[in-house]
């Protein structure tokens, strides 16, 4: 059993708890997403104290006022074209704006700052995106383009917001991860890469200005890409008097993690971060130690934009991430962010169905039909409860708590003027974990419990959309000392002081253990699969009771048909929906049953074809090389191979790449990605002083930047042609292919190489 002590009276961090429960809109929002009533109603309830605009990188290339450069009076951003913009306004990359009105803005790119050639430059305008922060009585925080605007830009935006249009804008960032490449602005007009210390210095000029018009405003930066905090040390250094707060952006969890402990993991890197901020400022501003506050602008686990972002599990790390930002003193956060959603999942706290701008066969005129009738259901996902529960149920005052012998559970207290609001997260599939609560002020037995289970949330990963989406109910139970929290949810636990008489949320009641009745079930299983990859199946429970807290345990049990074994004999319902995996052990139909409900799935044999992508004839466009590389006719008559010359070559990291092959071609199957092929041989000198040099086989994907599939000793390269295959052996790999953006083959030796290995027709294993 756990232990949860609670000094009910030591404060760790004070902080208006919606300040952390903030997110991020963007000017590419569609309308039917940001204008949709439902959604309208699900930030009310939210109820964010801050919304950061007008997002992320578009920062750095959207001009915010168009006034005085667009001719065309178009009111549907997406149809501006080149000839809609006065160019003539455009002077050494910089815009000569008509400060006495406001039109939509525009985007920018390259260079010489011409408007995109793409002509997309946002559904939304800048007046439009604050009248939504507006509407929910929340404030922006407005990221200006510190990459390719100036500062009477970004003033003229405080004096429009503020002085003009009273919107009250009080926290201002300037620029958005202008360390990155990917940033347009981090190569300066005369070519240099901008630095921590020429940020710096723009961060002054900006912030000179912008206080110039509004002195009441906080200006802040410079939104670091991670939590390693590029630029934070200079700006503070050199510019730290007009640093209000310091701002940076985190997804922790890595590409390559492949257990969900090590997901959950991840909630725990933020305390470095934050204390070598503080070290930062208690350097540079020891006076204003107090005043400079944190905010992290641009928050989700990870970067890559899969299923687990989509799914609940998400949700629950949401939950935690939330708890590690107050426990850290974070002053305000900002989740990224509200509706971007992707095929398999999406950062989006909210899901739409996507709209299909390019069907075959179809007239623009009929699309353009389409997309204006199109109005999809907006469905809140697992983010949003998270941050939900938090918004709603948790308070101010963070008390000090410390939780031990509990593997797989975390938890926050919170306090008010009446009770405690704990939050108690169990990241385990499949067991309950039990906890004793041992505050140092006496509670009450009864409490409010509030859960978020895949009761009220389970996306579907078969649909890629969720199945059902629902708000969690507040039930009445009793504690008595200990809570047994159910596995794989959340559970926000308000229980007053034993003296306080006052009611919290409106809740149902229910005695400590109701016996429930058990609810129908339904499986859920994909068509087929291949034979040689277990399958993720799923016994799904929508009518389970809305909390399952201290509540007796609830299984189906299973059983299967046909070839094909199962890693468990029973499931748990009581959360809604229980999972388990279906390993087939040849070809045919399997039949699964989970109580009176049964499914189908058929094992299909694995086939496998040899896709030639790089048959080495002409060009070489998109294969590259650390060594001598060119293409060669001395290893085949009449035919071009690659050949690469060692001549006393020495690999080393980051210098060892034979041969790398980026991008993958336009048109690939990429998901049906099993492997890699190739023919190869070496000269008849090739040879090392190891004994064990290699080559080293390597698919990489957004996913997973680094899948070794496999390798070749350098003595079985003979000089006779061979072909080499080498297959993912991990299914769990094969999931990350859909994002594949290269191959390499990369030469390791402790000695140096000599000779030439020659390749020809390398290609993907398609399965």
């Amino acid at each position: 059993m756990g232990v949860l002590k609670i000094d009910t009276a030591r404060v760790v961090h004070k902080t208006p708890h919606r300040n952390l429960t903030g997110s991020n809109i963007a000017l590419w929002n569609q309308p039917w997403e940001l204008g949709d009533s439902a959604l309208h109603r699900y930030v009310r309830e939210l109820a964010p104290a801050l919304v950061r605009i007008p997002g992320g990188s578009w920062a750095n290339h959207y001009i915010w006022n168009g006034n005085g450069i667009r001719l065309d009076n178009v009111t549907d951003l997406s149809k501006l074209k080149e000839h809609s913009f006065d160019l003539s306004k455009l002077k050494d990359g910089i815009w000569e704006i008509d400060w006495s009105g406001f039109a939509p803005g525009f985007s920018i790119a390259g260079d010489e700052r011409r408007p995109v050639s793409d002509h997309f430059h946002g559904s939304w305008d800048v007046k439009q995106l604050h009248e939504f922060v507006g509407t929910f009585r929340a404030k922006a925080v407005v990221t200006v383009n510190l990459g390719t605007g100036t500062p009477e830009m970004a003033a003229e935006w405080v004096r429009w917001a503020n002085k003009k249009n009273g919107y009250g804008v009080q926290y201002w960032e300037l620029g958005n991860e202008l360390e990155g490449s990917w940033e347009l602005g981090h190569i300066l007009p005369d070519g240099r890469e901008i630095t921590g210390d020429i940020y710096a210095q723009r961060f002054k000029t900006f912030a000179t200005a912008m206080k110039a018009v509004d002195p009441t405003i906080k200006t802040g930066g410079p939104a670091s890409s991670n939590d390693r905090g590029a630029f934070i040390q200079e700006v503070l250094r050199d510019a730290g008097d007009l640093v209000d707060f310091v701002s940076f952006h985190s997804y922790p969890v890595k590409n390559r993690q492949k257990t969900e402990a090590e997901f959950f993991d991840e909630v725990f890197t933020l305390e470095p971060a934050i204390k070598r901020i503080h070290s930062w400022i208690a350097q540079y501003q020891p006076d204003r130690k107090d005043e400079i506050g944190i905010g992290i602008t641009e928050w989700n686990s990870k970067v890559v934009e899969d299923r687990v972002t989509a799914d609940l599990m998400n949700g629950l790390w949401c939950a935690m991430w939330i708890g590690e930002m107050f426990r850290n003193g974070v002053d305000f956060a900002n989740q990224w962010d509200m509706i971007t959603a992707t095929e398999t999942g999406g950062h989006g706290l909210f899901y739409f169905d996507q709209f299909d701008f390019y069907p075959p066969g179809v007239s623009q005129a009929e699309i353009d039909r389409q997309f204006n009738a199109f109005d999809p259901p907006c469905i809140p996902k697992g983010q949003y409860w998270a941050l939900w529960l938090w918004s709603r149920y948790m308070g101010d005052e963070l008390v000090a708590s410390t939780l031990t012998e509990a593997n797989h559970l975390y938890s926050a207290v919170t306090r008010g003027d009446d009770g405690l609001q704990i939050l108690l997260i169990n990241h385990s599939r499949d067991e309950v974990r039990t906890i004793a609560l041992k505050p140092t002020e006496a509670l009450s037995r009864s409490a409010t419990a509030i859960q978020l289970s895949h009761r009220e949330y389970f996306w579907n990963p078969l649909t890629r959309k969720p199945q059902w989406s629902r708000r969690p109910e507040a039930i009445q139970i009793e504690v008595d000392g200990k809570v047994s929290v159910p596995p794989f949810c959340a559970v926000v636990l308000q229980i007053p002081f034993e003296e306080s008489t006052t009611g919290g949320a409106a809740v149902r009641h229910r005695s400590a253990r109701a016996k429930a009745k058990r609810p129908a079930c339904e499986l859920l299983l994909p068509g087929s699969t291949p034979e040689d990859v277990p399958v993720e199946a799923w016994v799904l429970a929508p009518a389970a009771a809305p909390c399952s807290v201290n509540q007796p345990a609830q299984y189906v049990h299973l059983a299967v048909d046909g070839p094909a074994t199962l890693d468990r004999a029973r499931v748990r319902i009581n959360e809604g929906a229980g999972r388990f995996s279906v390993t087939p052990t040849g070809t045919g139909v399997i039949t699964v049953r989970a109580g009176e409900a049964s499914a189908t799935l058929k094992a299909v044999p694995v086939q496998s074809r040899i896709e030639i992508l790089w048959p080495f004839e002409e060009a070489t466009e998109g294969i590259r090389s650390d060594f001598d590389f060119l293409l060669s006719d001395r290893a085949k008559p009449n035919q071009h191979t690659a050949a690469i010359r060692l001549r006393e070559a020495q690999p080393t990291n980051g210098k060892n790449s034979l041969l790398e092959f980026k991008p993958i071609p336009d048109g690939v199957q990429k998901a049906r990605t099993g492997g890699f092929a190739l023919e190869i041989k070496g000269s008849h000198d090739l040879s090392s002083g190891d004994p064990s040099a290699r080559l080293l086989f390597v698919l990489q994907s957004e996913s997973d930047h680094w899948i070794q599939i496999g390798e070749l000793p350098l003595k079985q390269i003979g000089s006779r042609w061979r072909q080499a295959e080498f297959r993912i052996e991990d299914y769990e790999d094969l999931p990350a292919m859909q994002w594949l953006y290269a191959v390499r083959i990369l030469l390791a030796s402790t000695r140096p190489v000599s000779g030439e290995i020659f390749i020809n027709d390398a290609g993907l294993i398609l399965r």
